[in-house]
Parts: structure tokens; C-alpha cells; sequence
């Protein structure tokens, strides 16, 4: 296993930089492979367009080499475990979730949290996150060619990404701070002993 990468994240010209960050695992249910896929057709829109994947695991090397069939290795940055996830989102333009399965997900909330808008498949608790055209763009499973006409749309678009991540990051103190998650909890708690 890699150690924790230690490069410093550095952004191209920030005036013509497209940032889009995934922080997932390299394994088989976060759908990296079609990430990258529809990065491959996201960068013909915008050859200064960057992908980030912070995270690793076993399939690392499988996604290094599909990123280099795909003519994106050098576009493509495999950053490995990081501690400083909030200083790499605050270089990012749009987060990403392109999982097959996925529960309440960690990684929208810390998108959410740094101001950005996510772009994330419709499975597990994503639409519960990322309110389609509010926050975010939800995309069907497994489908490259949406996501990245998702992606396009808000790379091109800045005053939408950053209209979408203002309301992302709202919606996150609003409704899944931890006192608010804790209150539901309870209510959840509540609810079942009342049926007892």
C-alpha cells in the first residue's frame, strides 16, 4: 500500500484550470473506471481540465493504465491517502461521485462543506445529498457519456458551479449538521419505541 502522498496540490493557471476531484477508493463499487472515461471526453472540451483522485487501494494501477490508454495519464493525478482533503477541495472546481453502491456519502458532505458542486450517480443516499439542479447533478450508474456532459456543463458554466455549491454548502449546515444528525437520530429512536 502507498504511503500518504506527499506532493502539495497545485492547481495550473487558476484563471484557465478545471479542477474535478473524486475522493474515493481505487475499488471496483466507486466506478473510477468510468470516471476516467468520462474525463477522457471532458478533457476534449477543456485540455486544461485536471482529475483528481485522492484515495487508493487495489485496483490503482488498473485505473493508471486505463487513464493511459485513454491518452489522460498526465491529466490524471492519483494523489493517494492525504490528510489535507479541505486544502485540495478548495483547489477543485466540482466533486465527484461516481459510485455503484454507495451509503450516506462521506465525500459529497465534504464536497458540500467546501462550497463546490457534485456531480454523483443516482444510487444509495447521493439524491438524499445532491439535490439535482439545486446542488448538483445527479447521473444514472455506469454511464460515462452523462457524466460527463454533467461535468462539462459545470466547468462551463461558473456562475451555475458556484450558485450550486453555495446551496450545497447551506443545505449541509442546514440538514446534516451533527446536531441536526444526532436530533434525527433521536427522532428515529423515538419513533420506534412509540410503536412498542
Amino acid at each position: 500500500m502507498e504511503k500518504t502522498s506527499n506532493r502539495q496540490p497545485v492547481a495550473d493557471d487558476p484563471s484557465s484550470a478545471r479542477v474535478i476531484c473524486a475522493i474515493a477508493n481505487a475499488k471496483e463499487d466507486k466506478g473510477l473506471d468510468v470516471l476516467i472515461e468520462a474525463f477522457a471526453i471532458v478533457r476534449n472540451a477543456f485540455p486544461t481540465a485536471r482529475l483528481w483522485i485522492v484515495g487508493d487501494g487495489k485496483l490503482r494501477g488498473h485505473l493508471q493504465a486505463l487513464a493511459r490508454h485513454l491518452g489522460v495519464a498526465d491529466e490524471v493525478v492519483f494523489w493517494g491517502f492525504r490528510s489535507d482533503v479541505p486544502a485540495i477541495l478548495s483547489l477543485a472546481t466540482v466533486g465527484v461521485n461516481s459510485s455503484r453502491t454507495e451509503g450516506l456519502c462521506n465525500a459529497i458532505m465534504e464536497y458540500m462543506a467546501a462550497g463546490i458542486p457534485t456531480v454523483a450517480t443516482t444510487v444509495g443516499g447521493n439524491p438524499e445529498l445532491v439535490l439535482d439542479g439545486e446542488t448538483g447533478v445527479l447521473t444514472p450508474l455506469n454511464d460515462a457519456q452523462a457524466l460527463a456532459h454533467a461535468l462539462i456543463g459545470l466547468l462551463a458554466d461558473s456562475e451555475l458551479a458556484a450558485r450550486y455549491g453555495k446551496a450545497a454548502r447551506l443545505r449541509l449546515e442546514h440538514n446534516f449538521s451533527m446536531s441536526q444528525m444526532i436530533h434525527q437520530t433521536e427522532a428515529v429512536y423515538e419513533e420506534l419505541f412509540d410503536m412498542h
